[in-house]
């Protein structure tokens, strides 16, 4: 291990994450670019740090290019459990504090770290039956090792009906989740998507869904023979933390890869005075961003983008959209962008949504190959376009 951070939080994990992942590659002297692999927990936790961790991993894998690997806190603490406790004890019962009455709990063969049992979150007058099922794998009266950071809750629900042992200091950390995926890495198959592991439904209230669409455009009578396919999908619009911008530099990136933004002026904008964003989820990848900014008497939309593989699904008119509510719920007049020249597909949508022109910066976007016009484009928030 060449370095390492923790820090134990109930709130702030955006703003704390990306200054500890600084200083821990200062400390180990690597530079982004050396990464091959960003390890993350998946959970089970708590939602918000648990979507925090993901849309970091996210976002530096995807900057830097290197493979993105999850592993559950339950296989972190597992894995750094090799080799303490009792070596009686042939089966790990790891056990998370879920903040709740209940605990999170999933058992072990010890010695393959293979899970014996899908995890859940149990009601401590539950565990006891949870571990009877698999009372064959404790043979000869051999005795459960228990460790995370509820194992004592979870020995004293389990009192003296089963043998147990406690492995001390085994809270899911980093290295934990270090530890595993190199076991993961060096196993044959290889995990799927990386998503989060919940064990109950995330207690929080979702922004609300943006107004209803407007279609774009009177669409052609469809074909009797063929059947239609639709690629509109419901993106979850959420604010954007202000410690986002190293995530949110990748996915400018790779929206922008001709006139990418970094870490340092993102970071500003999300900080500006009246600075807002909004991030969309679509299932648990991060698929697109608005930036904007309050200035009195109107939001500017500094920059609105939507990641290559969630293009033409509404999701840009979803994020333009939560804007739109904004400025409505702060009582402004108009909403301004400025848009490329050569972006037809943008400048439809911003029309399509009540943007008319209003002025035009001359050679103002640098691309490949040369350089196009900025229209200024503005609207009032009842959706009539506002004048001047």
């Amino acid at each position: 291990m060449l370095a390492a951070e923790l820090r134990v939080l109930r709130h702030g994990h955006a703003e704390a994450l990306f200054p500890m992942i600084e200083r821990v590659m200062g400390e180990a002297g690597l530079a982004p670019s050396q990464l091959d692999a960003v390890a993350v927990a998946i959970g089970p936790g708590g939602f918000t740090g648990i979507r925090v961790g993901l849309a970091a991993a996210h976002g530096i894998a995807l900057a830097v290019g290197a493979r993105l690997v999850g592993v559950s806190s339950f296989a972190a603490v597992a894995a750094r459990a090799t080799g303490k406790g009792d070596p009686a004890c042939e089966t790990l019962l790891v056990a998370l504090d879920s903040r709740r009455a209940d605990l999170y709990v999933q058992l072990f063969a010890r010695d393959a770290l293979s899970p014996l049992a899908a995890p859940q979150a149990l009601l401590a007058d539950r565990l006891e039956d949870y571990v009877a099922r698999f009372a064959s794998s404790l043979p000869g009266g051999a005795r459960l090792l228990i460790a995370g950071d509820a194992a004592e809750a979870a020995a004293a629900a389990l009192g003296g009906r089963v043998r147990w042992a406690i492995v001390g200091d085994s809270a899911p950390d980093a290295q934990g989740v270090v530890a595993a995926v190199l076991v993961e890495l060096g196993s044959a198959a290889m995990a799927g998507p990386v998503r989060p592991l919940y064990l109950r439904p995330p207690d929080v209230t979702l922004p609300k869904r943006p107004p209803a669409e407007r279609p774009l455009a009177k669409r052609p009578a469809a074909d009797p023979g063929r059947r239609a396919v639709s690629r509109h999908i419901t993106p979850v619009i959420a604010p954007a933390p202000t410690g986002a911008a190293l995530p949110l530099a990748a996915m400018h990136r790779a929206c922008f890869p001709e006139d990418p933004w970094d870490a340092a002026a993102l970071e500003r904008i999300l900080t500006l005075s009246g600075g807002f964003g909004y991030l969309a989820w679509q299932g648990d990848t991060p698929a697109g961003f608005i930036l904007a900014r309050d200035l009195g008497g109107e939001v500017e939309i500094l920059s609105v983008g939507v990641l290559p593989p969630w293009r033409r699904r509404s999701i840009g008119r979803a994020l333009i959209d939560s804007v739109v509510a904004e400025a409505e719920r702060r009582r402004i007049g108009s909403i301004v962008l400025e848009v490329a020249t050569d972006n037809e597909a943008a400048r439809r949508l911003y029309a399509a949504l009540g943007f008319v022109q209003v002025g035009r910066r001359p050679r103002y976007y640098r691309h490949t190959g040369g350089k196009a016009d900025a229209l200024i484009m503005r609207r009032g928030i009842t959706g009539e376009p506002s004048a001047g």
